[in-house]
């Protein structure tokens, strides 16, 4: 028997529903309204959201435990188009992997998915997520 499929668009793709969902997301972790400014607002907005809701979700719940209103300088620093150099310990175990898995000469992204047994949409989101790009 099949099942229906109903296809959901990304975030970047529901403009609007990103700032109910990130307001959703700060009122669940203090239970009443948080304020955004207007520049975290476009910051959130313009941002691809290339794990989600998740990484959505990950990012607003962090900030309002800071903060009542939140701010760009309460956002990661990726939200704003800059690197962050700071990775967390297994973040930078997981690069390491990605990049040693990437470097036979003309290794493909699949095939460093394959090894890690990942999905190949899952290891290019992580390759954007973690700053590793594939010399051409």
């Amino acid at each position: 028997m099949l099942e229906p499929v109903v296809s959901t668009p990304s975030p970047r793709e529901r403009g609007d529903d990103v700032m109910h969902l990130a307001r959703y997301a700060a009122r669940q972790i203090r239970l009443r309204e948080i304020n955004f400014t207007s520049a975290a607002e476009k910051a959130l907005m313009a941002h691809d959201w290339p794990e989600n809701i998740d990484e959505l979700f990950t990012v607003i719940q962090a900030a309002p435990a800071k903060t009542e209103t939140i701010d760009v300088s309460h956002l990661p620093a990726y939200l704003l188009g800059k690197r962050s150099l700071n990775l967390s310990r297994i973040e930078f175990v997981e690069r390491q992997e990605i990049v040693r898995c990437l470097s036979p000469p003309g290794a493909p992204g699949s095939g460093a998915a394959t090894e890690l047994g990942i999905n190949r949409a899952t290891i290019y989101r992580r390759m954007a997520r973690l700053g590793i790009t594939i010399p051409r």
